[in-house]
């Protein structure tokens, strides 16, 4: 299962996305060659947005994009 959601406010557009999936340790590090959390977080960063991810094991994961306006 997924979802996403946008919301705008005067301030900021946060985009969130929610799976159900397995998840992952964010602790754990990425994998060898695996650079894509990184990557999205550097983007997020080089236009003032911020990236936020929470993930447990079996317990899916949410990612969140927050943009200033």
């Amino acid at each position: 299962k997924l979802r996403i959601s946008v919301e705008a406010d005067a301030r900021h557009t946060t985009a969130t996305i929610t799976d159900n999936g397995r998840g992952f340790r964010a602790a754990d590090g990425r994998p060898d060659g695996h650079l894509g959390l990184r990557v999205l977080s550097d983007l997020a960063a080089d236009a003032s947005a911020r990236l936020h991810v929470c993930s447990r094991p079996g317990e899916g994961t949410t990612v969140t994009l927050e943009v200033p306006r």
